[in-house]
């Protein structure tokens, strides 16, 4: 697989923002490009993927300001990316957005 060049161009977009719910879709994984870059430069990757990184990371920098955050991981044209739900109650997932797995 030959790894998409890293857009420098802003991908994240808010689906929702209000100030008790807000969503964030990042349509396309500069991280996940970076990875794939370096290993196809004989960097040896020992995550099976970025998120495993970033999701905890992330959920902890949401949840240490008191919000609840969920995420679902998407892939589609635009390569990896994933969708980002907080709210001040438990957070419900994105309408419209669907998990990678779910195929």
């Amino acid at each position: 697989m030959t790894p998409r060049p890293i857009s420098t161009a802003p991908t994240p977009k808010w689906v929702e923002h209000g100030a008790d719910r807000s969503v964030l879709r990042i349509r396309h994984c500069a991280i996940w490009d970076y990875r794939e870059i370096a290993r196809g430069r004989g960097v040896a990757i020992t995550l099976r993927s970025p998120c495993e990184y970033c999701v905890p990371a992330t959920t902890g920098m949401i949840t240490n300001k008191g919000l609840s955050a969920t995420h679902e991981l998407t892939t589609d044209q635009d390569g990896n990316g994933c969708v980002w739900t907080t709210s001040r109650n438990p957070a419900r997932p994105a309408e419209g957005h669907r998990a990678a797995s779910e195929g």
